[in-house]
This record gives C-alpha cells, structure tokens and sequence, in this order.
C-alpha cells in the first residue's frame, strides 16, 4: 500500500486512512475465532435470573394505556410466539423493553406495534401510536471485486475449497500446531482517502460536491419523498459527507480476496460512507412477514464514481510490487473496461458487507431521530433501543467494534437510571465489588410455559473481569448490557447484579436476514453482592 502512497498505520491511532492488520475477536486460550455468544454467555454459570428463548419470533411490544409523567406512552411488554399459528406468549416488563432487532429487526418491531411513519403503518393494517420516521436512513457498504490470474503453483482458497486432500493435509497441520492454511483470515486491509483513489488532490471533488449539495438534496428528497425532518437530518449529514472528501477519512476499504475462480486472487473495493438511502417498512401486520428492504444502492451518483475510483485504485495497486509479483493478468472486469462499462460492472457485481444502520437514529427529533441520546424511543418512556441501528451516519470500519460500543455506552447508561454505584474496597483478586438492590421478577403468561434458568449463585467464585468475557476491550469491573451484530449471533452483555425486569429482544439472523426471527431475554430476582 505504501507504493501507491497509503501509509502503514496503527489501527487504533484514531484516524481511519491508511493500511493495517485489523484486530480479531479471538478466544484468548487457544487463539481460534470468538464470536459475541462465546464471550458473553457460553462463560456464564447456570443462573434463575437470565431465561434465553430461542425460535421465537416477536410480534409486537405490548402497551396498557399508561404513561409516565411526561405523558410519554409506557410498554407493559412484548407478545412473541414461535410460528405465525402457533401458541402465543406475553412477557411482561415492570421497567423497560430493550430492543436488539438490529437495522431490520428492530424497526420492523417498532412498527409492528405502532411506531412508525403513520402513512407506512396504515398501508400495513397497523393502528399508529407514534409517527416516527422509524426505518428510513438506511445505509450499508457495499462492495465489489477485480480479479487477477496468479502464477503457477499458488495456492489459494480456491484450492482449499475444491481439493479434499489438501483440506485433509492443512487441518493435520492445524491440529498438530495452528499452522497452514486453516489459520488465515483477511485480516489485512486498507482505507484510502479521496485524495488516494484520485491519485492527487481532492480539493476540486469536493468543490464540485459542494456546489451540487443543494440540488441533490433536493433530487433525494424529491424521489424518495421524505418527511420534513429526515430531509433536515438529510442536509445535515450530507454536510459532513462533503467535508470528508477532503480529509484523511477513508472512501473506500480495500480488502485482499484469495477465493477467486481459476485461483484468481481478487481486489475488492467497499464504500464506506455511501450517499443514497434505503428504507426499511413493514407490508403487513404479520410479524411472519418479511419487512420491505430497500437499501436503493447507486441511487445517488457519487456512490458510484467514488467505487470507480475504488476500482482505478485496486489496478494501481495490482501494477506495483509486490503485488505485482502475485496479480499477473487482470481478468474480470478486464483491463480494457473503463467508463459506462465501469459502472455498468459495478452496478452488476456489488453486494452487501452486512453492515446496515441508521433506520432508528440517534438524531435530533426535528432532524429525523428515532432515539434520543439515551436511547430512548422519542415519546416513549421505557423504550430503548440498542443495536446498530441507531448509527446516523456510516464509518470507515466495519460495525461489529462500534456495536459493542453502543453496547457498552447502554449499560452505563441503564445502570445509571437504575444502579445507584457504591464503590467498596478491592478484593485481593483486584476485582471490586458494588452495591445495590434486588429486584421482582418479570413475568410471562400463555397456554404454554415458558423456560427457567438455574438456580446457581452466578456471582460465586467469578471476578468482574470473568463476568464480563471474551470479545472486546472492556476493562475490570465494566458494566455491559447488549449488543446486536451483523452476524449469526448478537450479542448480550451485563453484568449480574445490575437490573432486573426488563425485556431484550433481540435478533439472531444477519442484519440483512428477510426472517426477522428474534430471541426474547427477561431478567428475574437480581440480587445484590
């Protein structure tokens, strides 16, 4: 990379341009690759105050007609049940309702039961309790990839893939030392600003943006016919967009791709900070029913030659050594493929990274929010919301880090309201200990019964640091609550004795899953140390 003019950097520096080997979620004991479930369940001790339902699907949040002093509406619960025929369930909530759903999950919920464009929910059959832009301000990455013929004798996935024998003799390896060719992953990438992908300044891009900010706000706005305030919200963030032309914020992620066909290595460019917008709406009452996913990819030019450019830079880099010593001989899209072809490949080839946000932001309300900065649902009072979703904006990183983040931020924030903190002595260990009050129980009803958890004391024998797990940086004696990934399994964190009667939902398909299918978590007799 630094060939073609991209700095080696330390990716926890604080400045996303430039190339480096990005950090993994590993299982510290053996080294092999961790995932949110492994570092903050699979660890816990039986325990009667955490239930964990799995194939269930959550139909709607629940509300009896109470509000709190503000007059904002209170949730009683949530109703759930397993098929769109089968038996359903309530749980219910004394303090709050957190929802995990991710950037489909969870606004499909929300409008589900009521929050939501009013105009949306109508056309759905759903009575509106809250008109919020609830599912609009979608963002993702969304990439594409050269490929390049190698020379002789190179190995690559593609060999691993296709050879039964070779997958035999590499995982001999493996399990003798944690060697070969089990042990890769594409750790390895790279963030180029405008400036990179130019190949030279780009003051005169972002110029040019600048001067057409108006009118493609305006053509945005026009053609998906936003609300006043997510056109508000809209303009603001596409003032933050054009200034990032012009700085050392990265456009586009280069990752190096070994699954190629004919063990072709690929070069796969993803814009980071993509200008169009998607939706996320539900088309029908029945929580079984898929919402509508419209992420409108390339609706907004600019994505589209800033990938160009992605493109441009990925053959430069192919040209100079030493990679040119691996990529031999471009041979998709071909080296003489070049402008409206370009982008007619681009447009053919794309796909997802499985990094969508933004359809509940964490926005001012007249700019388009859905969550204030507590995470609160606007005109709800116990309604919170943490997962990606809630990102106005996308970044130059993929999103597992920051929605842990978002999920720790939460639990400060939770144990805040709740938790009064009363700091003790040290134990010899170096684990501290904490204060607080137990709580009741949150109840479920239905003509079926629900699953129970241990009775083990979860507290006994465990450091804070145990407690907490594998998976990110947190600190001994940190507080977490959830989080929910792009990934198979989303994530749950906490701490033992920090709430009681509050119900998670949560998703566990993809972010961009067509399911929805949510799991459903409910804290009970939390006791104190």
């Amino acid at each position: 990379m630094e060939a073609v003019g991209v700095p080696a950097i330390d990716g926890g520096s604080g400045t996303t341009r430039g190339a480096y080997f990005c950090p993994l979620t590993l299982n510290p004991s053996n080294m092999t690759r961790s995932d949110s479930k492994a570092g903050y369940i699979d660890g816990l001790p039986p325990r009667d105050n955490l239930v964990i339902l799995t194939g269930q699907q959550v139909t709607q949040i629940t509300f009896n007609g109470t509000n709190d002093a503000d007059g904002n509406i209170l949730a009683s619960g949530i109703s759930f049940q397993a098929t769109a025929g089968g038996t359903a369930y309530t749980a219910n909530a004394r303090k709050e309702v957190i929802l995990s759903g991710g950037t489909v999950g969870t606004p499909q919920i929300l409008q589900l039961s009521g929050i939501g464009p009013a105009a949306q929910l109508a056309s759905a059959g759903v009575d509106s309790r809250l008109d919020l832009p609830v599912g609009y301000n979608l963002q993702d990455h969304i990439t594409a990839t050269m490929y390049f013929s190698t020379p002789a004798g190179t190995l690559t996935w593609n060999n691993l893939s296709n050879d039964a024998a070779l997958q035999a003799s590499e995982m001999a390896k493996y399990e003798a030392d944690q060697t070969g060719m089990w042990t890769f992953v594409n750790e390895a990438v790279a963030f180029p600003n405008m400036a990179d992908l130019l190949g030279g300044s780009s003051a005169n891009y972002a110029s040019l943006v600048l001067e057409q900010l108006p009118d493609t706000l305006a053509e945005v706005v026009a053609n998906k016919d936003l609300p006043d305030n997510v056109a508000k919200g809209l303009s603001a963030q596409y003032t933050i967009q054009q200034a990032h032309i012009d700085s050392d914020v990265g456009q586009v992620e280069m990752l190096l791709h070994l699954l190629g066909p004919n063990n072709n290595i690929g070069i796969q460019a993803a814009l980071q900070h993509p200008w169009s917008r998607g939706t996320v709406f539900i088309t029908s009452n029945n929580a079984f029913t898929a919402p509508a996913i419209n992420p409108d990819y390339f609706s907004v030019g600019y994505d589209i030659d800033i990938m160009d450019h992605g493109m441009q830079f990925a053959r430069r880099l192919a040209q100079v050594s030493p990679m040119s010593e691996l990529a031999i001989a471009e041979t998709t899209p071909g080296a003489n493929v070049n402008g409206d072809d370009m982008y007619d490949f681009i447009r053919r080839t794309s796909g997802t990274t499985y990094h969508p946000i933004g359809t509940c932001s964490m926005l001012p309300r007249d700019q388009g929010g859905v969550v204030d900065t507590r995470l609160i649902v606007y005109g709800t009072g116990n309604i919170r919301v943490v997962d990606s979703s809630i990102i106005p904006l996308h970044m130059s990183a993929h999103t597992m880090g920051t929605t842990y983040g978002v999920a720790e931020k939460a639990a400060e924030i939770i144990k805040r309201k709740y938790y009064a903190v009363q700091e003790t002595a040290s134990t010899s260990e170096g684990s501290s200990s904490t204060a607080g009050g137990s709580g009741s129980s949150a109840r479920v009803s239905g003509t079926g019964a629900a699953a129970g958890g241990g009775s083990t004391d979860a507290n006994a024998g465990l450091s804070n640091a145990a407690k907490i797990g594998v998976g990110v940086g947190v600190g001994a004696g940190a507080f977490a609550l959830l989080a929910a990934l792009v990934r198979p399994f989303l994530l749950l964190l906490f701490e033992p004795t920090l709430m009681s009667d509050c119900i998670l939902l949560y998703s566990t398909k993809e972010e961009t899953s067509t399911k929805g299918s949510c799991m459903v978590h409910w804290w009970t007799g939390i006791r104190s140390r």
